[in-house]
Parts: structure tokens; C-alpha cells; sequence
């Protein structure tokens, strides 16, 4: 089995944290974490955002399960590979996909 260098496990947890930003949770943790959501603003949606949130359920119903997968399997094999050899900090944190779906890293 050939060995990955640790330079391109690093590109590939970039990779991975574009593709989970792009294609967000399934389905059904779409639609879970609107109604988190929905408890926690106390003003009624406009038509705009409440199109948004169709739209973006579909967009997750859209992807492939395949796909998903694919994306579980490689974070599998990355998780694996050990820790991050050129971390800025060596506190912990964490890459979340912020509302207009940009990387953001929570510490």
C-alpha cells in the first residue's frame, strides 16, 4: 500500500471541509437544524428566507448517497492518517460551515 505524505492529508481535510460546506447535511439534518433554528428567532420568516430554506433542503435532498459516502469513507481514511502537522495553534478547534456558507473556525 502506497503512503500518503502528510502535506496532501492536509489538502485533503481542505478538500473535505469545501465539500462538506458545499453539500451540507442530508435531507433529514437539513430540515432538523431549521427547526433548532426556528425556536430560536422570535420574528416570523419573510418569503425570501422561507425560499431559501426550500431551496436548501433540496439542494442536500439532491446530493447522492454515493457521494456522501464517498465523503464519509475519506474522512475516515484522513482521521486515521493522525494529527495535522502544520496547525497555526495548537489549541483545538473546529470548521463549521457559517449561514452563507463560508468555512469558519470555531475555537
Amino acid at each position: 500500500m502506497k503512503t500518503i505524505k502528510q502535506s496532501d492529508i492536509n489538502h485533503l481535510r481542505r478538500l473535505l471541509g469545501y465539500v462538506k460546506c458545499e453539500i451540507g447535511g442530508d435531507e433529514q439534518e437539513t430540515i432538523q437544524r431549521y427547526a433548532e433554528l426556528s425556536g430560536v428567532v422570535d420574528h416570523d420568516l419573510d418569503d425570501e428566507a422561507k425560499q431559501r430554506i426550500v431551496e436548501s433542503v433540496r439542494k442536500a435532498a439532491s446530493v447522492p448517497q454515493y457521494i456522501r459516502r464517498a465523503v464519509t469513507a475519506l474522512e475516515k481514511v484522513v482521521k486515521e492518517s493522525g494529527d495535522t502537522v502544520d496547525a497555526e495553534t495548537l489549541d483545538e478547534s473546529t470548521l463549521v460551515c457559517n449561514a452563507s456558507n463560508r468555512l469558519e473556525i470555531k475555537e
